[in-house]
């Protein structure tokens, strides 16, 4: 299971772990870093969805999330002004990150050879 905690508490705990006026014992810090952040609470996360709406041919008052197929009306969306799925919570970015990763991979055709060495 993945543990997540947040990041400046973890930036305090391994700050708090040092003396900057004294010499730097590493095992004795590495271990104490690693006491400090065992001993933090865990953070409420939860991975992001990404999905998109898709159109349904049929039926043109209604959409369907591409995350957890269940419908919504498209007044919903335009009145709510959602760019999420007001069921599952995904974010209706899917498209615009297929576009950036399409961008990154034509970098990756142009340049590769400059890249890799």
């Amino acid at each position: 299971m993945i543990k997540y905690i947040e990041y400046d508490a973890a930036i305090e705990a391994a700050l708090s772990c040092t003396d900057p006026l004294k010499p730097i014992e590493v095992d004795t810090t590495v271990e104490s870093i690693v006491w400090k952040l065992r001993k933090l609470p865990m953070a409420d996360v939860q991975p992001v969805k990404h999905g998109r709406w898709v159109e349904l041919y049929d039926d043109i008052s209604f959409c369907r999330c591409s995350e957890c197929e269940k419908l919504v009306g498209w007044n919903i969306i335009f009145n709510h002004n959602y760019n999420y799925c007001p069921n599952c919570g995904a974010k209706m970015d899917a498209d615009e990150l297929e576009k950036e990763m399409s961008k990154v991979a034509e970098m990756e055709m142009a340049y590769g050879e400059y890249l890799n060495g």
